[in-house]
């Protein structure tokens, strides 16, 4: 494994605060992924490295979903308004 690819690595309390703090459960992460729960159940133990990449992943995921969120607070409370030129804007966010 390369050195920072090591450098990277998370314990399995950090997933599991980083899962909570996504609002996912193992099991949809692991649907996410198209993997199994076992494989993602098992990062972490038994000598399992978590991927390095799952960090940044996780943490992309998060700040897309809040971006949703915020894009839909706007549309909701500001774009209602009768003339607003709020109400042509469009943000291009989807939702998986």
């Amino acid at each position: 494994m390369s050195e920072s690819k090591k450098g990277n690595s998370i314990t399995r309390e950090e997933f599991n605060s980083i899962l909570n703090e996504a609002k996912l459960s193992k099991k949809d992460f692991a649907t996410m992924l198209k993997t199994s729960y076992n494989t993602v159940n098992a990062w972490g133990s038994n000598n399992r490295e978590i991927p390095y990449w799952v960090r940044s992943w996780m943490r992309l995921y998060v700040c897309c979903n809040n971006g949703i969120k915020l894009r839909d607070l706007l549309r909701e409370h500001v774009c209602n308004e009768k003339n607003s030129d709020f109400a042509k804007f469009s943000i291009p966010l989807t939702k998986s």
